[in-house]
């Protein structure tokens, strides 16, 4: 389902869909004011900028871990909180870690840097992607986005809970 929000915030959107018998969420913001002038990044500073963005979202995902849906919701990006509102997100988020049930291991999976995301202004990116089992669901993926603030720290821009491809079959 695809959530319109207030007119207020026309240019952000909030996806809920289905994730197995549970429920996903996909919180994807974008906002041209969000837009920070940054300038090109170079190829040895793109490897640089995974390290700190992965670690940013490792936190962040620790902070829903142990039910800090709203602490996560503060300290998320400025083009985040455009795009959900607290309460909106600690309903939601609670209502899905519910369904899930407490998270029993995350691999990192990947972090790729990017100077685009889809929908969101040029900035520094990095999508980190995780293998999580959760105790009441089947394995998903944990999606990330963070992006660089102007004070230089990584804060969550986006997130989303997927259903985790089958594994390849045995050989």
């Amino acid at each position: 389902m695809i959530v319109t929000l207030s007119p207020r915030r026309l240019q952000t959107l909030v996806r809920v869909a289905a994730f197995a018998a549970g429920t996903a969420l996909c919180v994807a913001v974008a906002s041209p004011a969000a837009a920070i002038d940054t300038p090109p990044v170079a190829a040895g500073e793109q490897a640089g900028a995974t390290g700190p963005a992965t670690s940013a979202a490792d936190k962040w995902l620790k902070l829903l871990d142990a039910g800090r849906f709203d602490e996560s919701w503060s300290d998320a990006a400025d083009v985040f909180r455009e795009g959900v509102t607290r309460d909106e997100w600690v309903a939601q988020l609670g209502a899905i870690r519910t369904r899930v049930g407490r998270t029993l291991i995350r691999e990192l999976k990947t972090a790729d840097f990017s100077s685009s995301v889809r929908g969101a202004p040029s900035g520094e990116y990095v999508t980190v992607i995780f293998l999580t089992q959760f105790e009441k669901a089947p394995p998903a993926l944990e999606t990330v986005i963070t992006t660089r603030a102007a004070d230089g720290n990584w804060h969550i821009a986006g997130y989303n809970i997927g259903a985790a491809p089958p594994p390849d079959p045995p050989r």
